[in-house]
Protein backbone atom coordinates (compact mmCIF):
# COMPACT_ATOMS: atom_id res chain seq x y z
CA UNK A 1 0.00 0.00 0.00
CA UNK A 2 1.66 3.28 -1.11
CA UNK A 3 -1.12 5.81 -0.55
CA UNK A 4 0.49 7.32 2.21
CA UNK A 5 4.27 7.43 0.93
CA UNK A 6 2.50 9.40 -2.17
CA UNK A 7 0.35 11.74 -0.32
CA UNK A 8 3.69 12.94 1.72
CA UNK A 9 5.29 12.56 -1.62
CA UNK A 10 2.64 15.16 -2.59
CA UNK A 11 2.53 17.17 -0.23
CA UNK A 12 6.38 18.44 -1.56
CA UNK A 13 4.92 18.28 -5.18
CA UNK A 14 6.49 14.82 -6.12
CA UNK A 15 9.55 12.82 -6.23
CA UNK A 16 12.10 15.21 -7.58
CA UNK A 17 11.01 18.63 -5.60
CA UNK A 18 11.10 16.23 -2.54
CA UNK A 19 14.74 14.89 -3.56
CA UNK A 20 16.10 18.16 -4.46
CA UNK A 21 14.43 19.85 -1.15
CA UNK A 22 16.00 16.88 1.05
CA UNK A 23 19.25 17.11 -0.62
CA UNK A 24 18.82 13.23 -1.76
CA UNK A 25 18.84 11.44 -5.13
CA UNK A 26 15.85 11.26 -6.81
CA UNK A 27 16.59 7.24 -7.39
CA UNK A 28 16.74 7.54 -2.61
CA UNK A 29 13.19 9.16 -2.48
CA UNK A 30 12.03 7.11 -5.41
CA UNK A 31 13.00 3.82 -3.70
CA UNK A 32 11.03 4.93 -0.58
CA UNK A 33 7.88 5.10 -2.88
CA UNK A 34 8.36 1.56 -4.13
CA UNK A 35 8.90 0.25 -1.15
CA UNK A 36 6.24 2.07 0.72
CA UNK A 37 8.35 3.12 3.40
CA UNK A 38 10.84 5.70 5.14
CA UNK A 39 13.79 5.16 6.60
CA UNK A 40 13.59 6.53 10.41
CA UNK A 41 16.21 8.69 10.04
CA UNK A 42 14.46 10.46 6.97
CA UNK A 43 11.47 10.69 8.62
CA UNK A 44 13.11 13.41 10.52
CA UNK A 45 14.43 14.65 8.23
CA UNK A 46 11.02 15.54 6.17
CA UNK A 47 9.20 16.44 8.66
CA UNK A 48 11.60 19.28 9.50
CA UNK A 49 11.96 20.79 6.05
CA UNK A 50 8.24 20.21 5.74
CA UNK A 51 8.27 22.35 8.98
CA UNK A 52 10.68 24.62 7.28
CA UNK A 53 8.35 25.09 4.03
CA UNK A 54 4.89 24.97 5.82
CA UNK A 55 3.95 21.74 4.23
CA UNK A 56 2.21 20.65 7.20
CA UNK A 57 4.00 16.46 6.72
CA UNK A 58 3.54 15.52 10.60
CA UNK A 59 4.55 11.63 11.50
CA UNK A 60 1.23 10.26 12.14
CA UNK A 61 1.58 10.82 8.24
CA UNK A 62 4.02 7.94 8.31
CA UNK A 63 1.61 5.50 10.25
CA UNK A 64 -1.70 5.65 8.65
CA UNK A 65 -2.71 2.68 10.70
CA UNK A 66 -2.36 5.16 13.79
CA UNK A 67 -4.90 7.34 12.16
CA UNK A 68 -8.73 7.62 13.55
CA UNK A 69 -10.94 5.88 11.17
CA UNK A 70 -8.15 3.63 9.34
Amino acid sequence: HMGHISQILEKFGGVRPMAAALGKPKSTVHSWLVRGSVPDDAKAEIIAKSDELGFGVELADFYPSLRPGS
